[in-house]
């Protein structure tokens, strides 16, 4: 019976765990916050959005992790009444992921490619409705906490803020991160 115990204990002890080392691949669902420093009627102005997207990344030995991430984002307007805004966001990061059991703490900075295209509502709003697209590189910088479940799955939640030319934006999001390898 203490052999059995003494063996059980060894396995859990060397068990490891998802993104400790490797390739991974995941999605990710959340919220965007974008907050104008002028609207169209050049007023301080904030809107939030569903968030949808994709990552890839590596965690490499010394637990430095680079991560690839494009996120499509936009607010909901009832039948055009409100501003609408889409964002488009691309991001590359470097982080380093402090690991204590299943549990993941990942502080990052990076560069953050974005695109929004606002175009004005229609509700009081007695002319044609004006469109705007900008665009832009800035630094971002990003917090994620993490559960790995067993070798494969890894779940985050991850919070980035971008100083953006129009303003800021921060996108608060669930990850879903898979491993699927090393090389």
């Amino acid at each position: 019976m203490k052999k059995i115990i003494a063996i059980s204990l060894c396995c859990v002890a060397s068990q490891t765990y998802a993104l400790e080392k490797g390739i991974f691949i995941g999605g990710n669902i959340g919220r965007s916050d974008i907050e104008l420093d002028r609207n169209f009627e050049n007023e301080r102005d904030s809107h939030n959005g569903i968030a949808i997207g994709l990552s890839a990344g590596y965690v490499f030995d010394n637990k430095l992790l680079t991560q690839i991430n494009a996120t499509g984002a936009e607010n909901f307007s009832l039948f055009g009444a409100g501003d609408q805004h889409n964002l488009q966001h691309a991001d590359l990061t470097l982080g380093y992921q402090f690991n204590w059991e299943r549990l993941r703490i990942t502080p990052v900075v990076g560069i953050a490619k974005w695109e929004l295209n606002s175009e004005e509502g229609q509700f009081l709003n007695p002319g044609p409705e004006v469109k705007a697209k900008l665009s832009g590189e800035d630094p971002l910088i990003g917090l994620s906490v993490g559960i790995a479940f067993g070798r494969i799955f890894q779940m985050n939640v991850t919070r980035k803020s971008v100083n953006a030319g129009f303003g800021h934006y921060h996108q608060s999001q669930v990850d879903f991160l898979f491993h699927i390898g090393d090389f």
